[in-house]
Order: C-alpha cells, then structure tokens, then sequence
C-alpha cells in the first residue's frame, strides 16, 4: 500500500521565549473514494485577503497578526528573515502557515523585485 500524499508548509513559528524560527511541515491528505483524489481535514478559518504587495516593499520585524496561511498567488518571491538568523525565500505557489504572533517577529523582504499578489488566510484558534 502506498503512502498517502501530503501537501508541503512552511512555517514559521515562535517558541516559549519569542525567537521564531521556520520548518517544513506536512498536512496529510486522505482519499476521497471514486478517484476523486484526496483532501485534507478541514482547517477551520476567520476571514480572507488579497493583497497586492509593492515591488519593493521590505517589512522591517513584525509578529505575525495572526495565525495565518499565506500563499503567493503570481509575482516575484519573498524571503522571509527569522529571529533565529535563518532566512527563507518563498516562490509564487508555496504555502506559508505564520504562526509567530509575539515576540520579535520576522522580516519580510521583496526579492526580485517584481509585484506579489498574495492570500491571506486566517486560522480559527
């Protein structure tokens, strides 16, 4: 039997003391039955946005405003700088689920200098 496929996550979260940090997560999906494919559980959600991020518009540190995915529509990429020093860049397609909501927060930085259009996705706590 074979293994049940899993979308990839990065996420960026913060420990105890407020340092964040990013990892690669999954979130397993299961079959549907009648070869539809697979689904995930249901993530429960608050609200949606679209946002139409500058060319080169850098966010110097913030936490997150909520727990949120964030996934870039079309555009250029996004590297984004945690407080642990480790730095990642995100391409149009990916999925980011930022979870760290206090402490020092993190960077998020135009790359390529090219329009991001992006959707935000609040998680229900």
């Amino acid at each position: 039997m074979s293994e049940s496929p899993k979308v990839k996550v990065i996420n960026i979260w913060a420990d105890e003391q407020g340092v964040s940090h990013v990892r690669d997560i999954e979130i397993d999906l299961k079959e549907m039955g009648a070869g539809l494919g697979h689904i995930s559980d249901p993530i429960k959600a608050t609200n949606l946005w679209f946002r139409r991020t500058p060319e080169s518009q850098d966010m110097d540190w913030h936490p997150a405003p909520r727990k949120q995915f964030a996934i870039c529509l079309s555009g250029g990429v996004a590297e984004f700088v945690v407080s642990d020093g480790e730095s990642r860049r995100v391409s149009p397609g990916e999925i980011v689920l930022v979870e760290d909501t206090f402490g020092k927060g993190h960077i998020s930085k135009a790359f390529d200098g090219l329009v991001r259009n992006v959707i935000f996705i609040g998680v229900a706590e």
